[in-house]
């Protein structure tokens, strides 16, 4: 009887290591496999970094239940949008690089790539400008000038890592 109990308790103890080493590297794994999936598709950015952005501005602008709403719609079509264009311009950039070395490839069809390339930059330039205006449009003039102030701010920023980054 006791060494039954005792087999008991040793099955127990060892299938409840078990879970607990499962959950451990879930924890410690899961994000990175995540992070790895956005990377096959062509998107590099963290996964824990992906909403940083917009929990800032909802934060910062101190957004209503209803206006955090519509901003989040907005922001998740924004991304999509951006995502396909970042797929769009590695695709093609890939294009171009294996063009340098493929022989049969001329100059014109090199040209086109980097049109495209060239376009979707454009159109990323575009989807930006294009969220914060609609962004404008959710938020009352107070949260307006805040949204200017931290688009000024991150500019700067950009800025000061551009000319950081020459030197």
């Amino acid at each position: 009887m006791q060494k039954r109990k005792l087999k008991l308790l040793t099955i127990g103890v060892l299938a409840l290591m078990a879970i607990n080493l499962g959950l451990i590297s879930f924890i410690i794994l899961g994000p990175k496999l995540a992070a790895a999936k956005y990377k096959r598709q062509g998107v590099s950015k963290n996964i824990e970094n992906r909403d940083k952005g917009a929990r800032f501005l909802i934060q910062e602008l101190d957004l209503s239940k209803e206006q955090q709403q519509a901003f989040r719609s907005l922001f998740q079509d924004h991304r999509k949008l951006r995502d396909s264009l970042d797929i769009a311009i590695r695709k093609n950039k890939a294009l171009l690089v294996q063009s340098s070395i493929d022989p049969e490839v001329n100059s014109v069809d090199q040209d086109s790539l980097i049109e495209v390339i060239a376009q979707a930059h454009m159109l990323q330039e575009r989807a930006m400008v294009d969220h914060f205006t609609k962004m404008k449009g959710i938020c009352t003039q107070d949260q307006v000038e805040r949204l200017s102030a931290v688009i000024e701010r991150s500019h700067a920023n950009q800025e000061r890592r551009k000319n950081k980054e020459r030197l």
